[in-house]
């Protein structure tokens, strides 16, 4: 079969797809959410169970990669460390690409983004770096209750 009916749901509403009253509730969220952060793109309705605080994030990454919080924010050539944070800052902290990079001193969530596509590729080659990835995301899902 065609998937059409499902692509027009999907255009009818970038935010969910539901009854009419669903998609006016998640809408108005939306507009809450949107008017309190700095930048509207900002607001995004993440389902998270829990989120883990920013610092303790740090300290896992801190920890399974050995280096001390300036080395980690440090910007290092060939070094997969900031990416990896900023991968498990918005994983298990909700956080925006935007405020990971503020939390690594990386100036933009457009640099943050750069380095997650650049990891992403690296994991697919990299068995290594595989397996560091989810040592750290392991220990992050630890932390949570």
């Amino acid at each position: 079969e065609d998937d059409n009916s499902f692509c027009d749901l999907l255009k009818a509403s970038p935010h969910a797809i539901g009854s009419a009253d669903f998609l006016e509730q998640v809408l108005g969220i939306y507009e809450v959410l949107a008017a309190t952060q700095y930048k509207r793109e900002d607001a995004a309705l993440r389902r998270l169970v829990q989120r883990l605080e920013p610092d303790a994030i740090m300290e896992v990454v801190e920890r399974v990669l050995g280096l001390e919080r300036a080395d980690l924010i440090a910007r290092r050539r060939n070094s997969w460390n900031r990416a990896i944070a900023v991968r498990v800052l918005c994983r298990f902290g909700g956080c925006s690409r935007r405020e990971a990079a503020r939390h690594l001193q990386m100036g933009s969530g457009a640099a943050a983004s750069m380095q997650l596509k650049a990891l992403e590729e690296a994991l697919r080659h990299d068995r290594a770096l595989r397996h560091l990835m989810r040592e750290v995301e392991l220990e992050c899902s630890k932390l949570i209750t």
